[in-house]
């Protein structure tokens, strides 16, 4: 699993740069309910947000203070703010944190690097190569090669091949290590404080599964892509009921979609006791299925109609059914997400149904 999520870190966000080649061409800076919203190939900001700020791009550094959230996707990320009120939550190829966070960070890249200046109360890491200098109250890493020397007044828990603990590592709490290799230690640090779980790997399987692994969520993310522009191309009017529906009253179609979700399958069953019934059912669970299918792709569409309302519909489409594809990804939280955008789906299905008929 480790080296399953490493290398698709690396897959899933090099091919979501690869995506980002419209951002020269559709470069845009938003403020939206004080929120900020950047999408630009180079974006360098000092920033003064009095909410959360959103960025997109390929080379992102940002400086200054920020009052709620940074969440950021590009290749080289650059994070030296004096102040975060919230959680810092990233993903791309090289990252570096340098900022004194309320809350938490999430950070997911090929390498992630927490300078000594940078104060969190937990740091979350997915990556290659790992280098913790900061301080944090936990510190929880699934990397490849983590280097540690910094402070944690809680606990660690680290999975990895190799894992350096440096002169001033410090750690108060429970010291956790799962990996292929013994810690090691450069400094006088206590090796007593650490639990060590050595992994035994197979690697021809491990490779194998990797690679099948890794070529099937490239293979769903280029489906998706295809899937969200025939979507937006053909559907533009399907799309923008459904952002209304979601301005009005946001709550009623996962309503509903929670209802059909329930009550269609079974509907279908009892449809098919009936001759007459059948052709319905099979044509009912065939529209159910898709509509599960394709739930990313649907949500995706309508955040970036929802959220960025300014930029073009097809890059908007585009990005946000990228990032929500990707958490759908995420052990545990992806299975969270895949059903809320399964409800809205369906729920927006139903409505927009029901509205058509009602038009005629």
């Amino acid at each position: 699993m480790r080296v399953n999520l490493k290398r698709f870190i690396l897959f899933a966000i090099g091919f979501l740069l690869v995506s980002s080649f419209s951002f020269s061409v559709y470069a845009d800076t938003l403020d939206s309910a004080s929120n900020k919203f950047f999408t630009n190939n180079n974006i360098n900001e000092t920033l003064d947000a009095q909410s959360d700020v959103y960025a997109i791009g390929n080379n992102l550094k940002f400086a200054g203070k920020v009052e709620a959230d940074i969440l950021a996707a590009g290749n080289n990320i650059t994070i030296e703010t004096e102040s975060v009120g919230g959680s810092i939550r990233v993903a791309g190829a090289t990252i570096l944190i340098n900022s004194n966070v309320e809350r938490n960070i999430n950070a997911a890249a090929a390498s992630v690097e927490i300078k000594e200046g940078t104060k969190a109360k937990g740091i979350y890491v997915a990556s290659g190569d790992v280098n913790f200098n900061g301080e944090a109250e936990d510190l929880f890493v699934n990397a490849d090669t983590v280097t540690i020397n910094g402070t944690v007044t809680g606990n660690v828990k680290v999975n990895c091949s190799k894992l350096i603990i440096g002169e001033n590592a410090r750690v108060d709490g429970t010291f956790e290590v799962r990996g292929e290799e013994e810690p090691i230690i450069l400094g006088d640090f206590d090796s007593s404080k650490i639990t060590f779980d050595k992994i035994i790997t197979d690697y021809d399987n491990e490779s194998l599964f990797a690679g099948i692994n890794i070529a099937g969520k490239i293979i769903s993310l280029i489906t998706a892509i295809i899937f969200c522009i025939l979507i937006t191309l053909f559907c533009s009017r399907y799309n923008n009921r459904a952002c209304e529906k979601l301005e009005h009253r946001g709550w009623l179609p996962f309503l509903i979609g929670f209802a059909t979700l329930i009550v269609l399958p079974i509907a279908a069953v009892l449809l098919c006791i009936t001759i007459v019934g059948i052709p319905i059912s099979v044509i009912s669970l065939i529209i159910y299925g898709i509509l599960i299918y394709l739930a990313p792709v649907f949500t995706g569409i309508i955040l970036g109609r929802f959220i960025l309302k300014n930029m073009n519909e097809y890059l908007s489409a585009i990005i946000f059914t990228l990032i929500v594809k990707i958490i759908t990804f995420i052990p545990y939280v992806g299975g969270i997400s895949l059903f809320i955008c399964v409800l809205l789906s369906l729920g927006v299905f139903i409505q927009n149904t029901f509205e058509a008929i009602n038009d005629k």
